[in-house]
């Protein structure tokens, strides 16, 4: 199901759109202070950033587990 070059494209508009989204949400939340700063905004994108490797982190560890060794 990988092999078809769509799948590629759809799944880097995917990645694109999640970065974009936590990036958005980052800004919203750095800026709810009167005098927001980069360092305001980098902590808020960090966590969730982090949020999101962990997620990933977790499902190919369980995908390992599932699969049997495909992929680790």
């Amino acid at each position: 199901p990988l092999a078809a070059g769509q799948s590629y494209a759809l799944a880097l508009l995917g990645s694109a759109a999640l970065w974009v989204l936590l990036g958005t949400i980052a800004a919203r939340s750095a800026t709810r202070t009167p005098v927001a700063t980069w360092r305001d905004f980098w902590r808020e994108y960090l966590w969730l950033a982090g949020g999101v490797w962990l997620g990933v982190v977790l499902s190919l560890v369980a995908s390992n587990l599932i699969l049997g060794g495909a992929f680790l």
